[in-house]
């Protein structure tokens, strides 16, 4: 098990803005937007994100305190590595807001994007750790978002194109 505080961390509020994004899933047109009504789960995931922050920032200084947490890194990575996990993270509300006003989940560009600079970061911060489990799980994520942004653009392309587009 690590004991690095960046790849720790980094997970804990993603877990709401998956379960919002299955709720979003339309079972029908992919176009259809679905009426906006007030539910319950519009106040659940928001207070579930506090209660995860809460829980986590709980569990962070009693693992700090307890010497669970490894703090001895050198204080620019371990910047540069928060920074990466703060975009790598940032990409799960930027798409969660993004369906919500589409009403419908939705991968922008924007996201694949931010995948992306948050992937290099954490990468460079892995290689730096010269931790092999972590500088796999992020040596190849840029990859397939860099194709998915590929496909993005190019259905705009062909989107404008169409005589009717």
């Amino acid at each position: 098990a690590t004991r690095d505080p960046v790849f720790v961390l980094g997970p804990l509020v993603n877990l709401f803005i998956y379960v919002r994004n299955i709720m979003l899933l339309d079972s029908g047109d992919e176009h259809a937007v679905r009426p906006r009504r007030p539910t319950p789960l519009r106040i659940l995931v928001p207070v579930g994100l506090a209660v995860a922050l809460f829980v986590g920032l709980a569990l962070w200084s009693t693992a700090r305190a307890k010497g669970l947490l490894d703090f001895h890194a050198n204080p620019g990575w371990l910047a540069l590595g928060f920074a990466g996990q703060a975009v790598w993270v940032s990409r799960f509300p930027l798409q969660w807001w993004i369906s919500e006003r589409q009403g419908r989940s939705v991968l922008p560009a924007s996201f694949w994007w931010v995948s992306i600079a948050g992937a290099l970061l954490l990468l460079a911060y892995a290689l730096w750790r010269r931790d092999i489990v972590f500088i796999l799980a992020y040596a190849l994520n840029p990859v397939p978002y860099a194709r998915n942004l590929m496909l993005i653009y190019r259905r705009r392309r062909l989107d404008a194109a169409a005589p009717d587009g």
